[in-house]
């Protein structure tokens, strides 16, 4: 048993990739380079050639030093906001401010789906 930790926010770190894959295969090469798997929370895609990797605040550091080690760049101009990253065909009528709702809609919806037991 360990104390709880004072800090309780979680946050993506965003790594340029080449391209979608497995997240098995992604948690592979993560493991490899040498963190923690059960401290990566969730990996997921949010756009082409971005992999975003949740960790908690206090394994960050962990992260940034093991990443730095092997030279490979967090991506941080990343902005899951931007309009650019709505790629649906049936949304490209839509001005940048109108995409910029549909991803905040669209991420309130994940993030109330993903807390429901």
């Amino acid at each position: 048993f360990t104390p709880v930790s004072p800090t309780h926010s979680f946050n993506y770190i965003y790594l340029n990739c080449r391209g979608r894959g497995p997240v098995s295969t992604m948690r592979s090469k993560l493991k490899t380079l040498g963190l923690q798997t059960n401290h990566l929370l969730d990996i997921y895609y949010p756009d082409n050639k971005i992999v975003g990797i949740l960790v908690h605040d206090d394994y960050a550091s962990t992260v940034y030093k093991i990443l730095d080690s092997y030279d490979i760049e967090v991506n941080m101009d990343f902005d899951l906001s931007s309009p650019s990253i709505l790629k649906d065909p049936k949304f490209t009528s839509l001005s940048d401010e109108e995409k910029t709702l549909k991803l905040d809609e669209i991420t309130d919806c994940n993030n109330q789906s993903s807390h429901q037991p």
